[in-house]
Parts: C-alpha cells; structure tokens; sequence
C-alpha cells in the first residue's frame, strides 16, 4: 500500500521546469561550434575569481531577468577565464575585467568592452550587438 501510494505521488508531481532564469554558458570551443552551427552572435565573458568587479557582475547583470532573456535568446554566452584561458584573452586583445567582446558573423569583433556594468547599461550593450 505505501509503494503504490509513493508511485502516486511521484506520478503526480509536474517535472521540473530547465533553469530559463540562468545564463546558458559555454565554454570557448563549445560556444565557438555553435555559433557557427546557428549563425548567431557570441558574447565572450571575460573574468577571473579574484576579480571583485566579475563578481558583482555575474551577481548583479547577470541574474537580471533581462539581460537573462536577451543574452539566451540572440547570443551564444561564452565564458572564458583569463587565467586559465591567457592566450584566447590575449588574442581578444583583454587588458581588464570584467571584458565583454561580441564576435560576429564574419568574425567582426566589437570590443573589448572593458568594466563592469549594471544591468540597465548592459541591456542597452546588448541591445545595440544583436
């Protein structure tokens, strides 16, 4: 009786919605692939762990519905760290972080983008790449 009650509840229970409130983030290799799969831009994300300003970053403009919702749907998010990653930061030409670089069909470029930024401003960024 109480294993066909726990299978009615388990029945029961809606799935689990994916995470459509997160960044879905690739790395360089991965991200690079699709965007020439799906012909869109990507955003490279430049930043380190030790670097306070990546982090208000990643927990201030990058939990931010909006940015979220423009980010999944017109870009590939790649994030790279440039302390395990110095040569594709070097080749982006990143001399400060955060850095944020679109790279786009053609592979045209625009940026670095240099600093942190709020969601607002970010949102504009975004906006004016895609």
């Amino acid at each position: 009786m109480a294993l066909w009650l726990l299978v009615l509840l388990v029945c029961t229970v809606p799935p689990v919605p994916a995470a459509d409130n997160r960044i879905a983030w690739h790395t360089f290799a991965e991200g690079e692939m699709l965007r020439r799969e799906e012909g869109k831009t990507a955003m490279l994300y430049f930043h380190a762990v030790w670097c306070q300003y990546c982090t208000l970053m990643e927990e201030n403009t990058f939990t931010d519905p909006t940015v979220v919702e423009l980010v999944n749907r017109h870009f590939i998010a790649i994030k790279v760290d440039v302390d395990a990653q110095k040569k594709i930061a070097a080749q982006f030409g990143v001399r400060g972080l955060p850095a944020t670089v679109f790279l786009m069909e053609g592979d045209r470029r625009v940026g670095p983008v240099p600093g942190f930024m709020p969601a607002e401003r970010f949102v504009t960024l975004l906006k004016q790449a895609r």
